[in-house]
């Protein structure tokens, strides 16, 4: 049986509707001195969050993605590899996958995972000692 026009276009608009994914579907995280709210399509090509700072992040690296920060408001700073430099609004950070990092302040974050997120693959690393 042929399908119609608009199955088809109904059929295209919803492929392309699960690229979209709305503030009420995005998963909020509370952690002691960050809200996050993650945002993943279904393909999970890459995913996004949005986290508010108000500390600090531990040490980690990545073993899956790569990530791009976007400071969107407010000041802080980033240790990378064991070299910290003060971020502000409308800096960007690139961090390759296995880069050792950390961050504080008081900020507001955009993030951008590629590929997508995957829990379990973000590893603890021990603090700096800078003494």
């Amino acid at each position: 049986m042929r399908r119609s026009g608009a199955d088809e276009a109904a059929d295209c608009e919803t492929e392309h509707m699960r690229h979209i994914v709305t503030a009420s579907e995005a998963v909020e995280i509370v952690r002691p001195g960050l809200r996050i709210h993650a945002y993943s399509p279904e393909d999970a090509f890459a995913s996004a969050s949005t986290i508010a700072v108000d500390g600090e992040h531990h040490r980690i690296h990545s073993t899956h993605s790569d990530r791009i920060y976007l400071v969107q408001s407010g000041s802080g700073w980033f240790e990378i590899d064991g070299v910290t430099k003060r971020v502000g609004a409308d800096d960007v950070v690139f961090l390759p996958r296995e880069t050792g990092y950390s961050y504080g302040g008081k900020m507001n974050l955009f993030l951008v995972h590629a590929p997508g997120f995957l829990d379990g693959t973000d590893v603890e690393l021990p603090a700096i000692d800078e003494s």
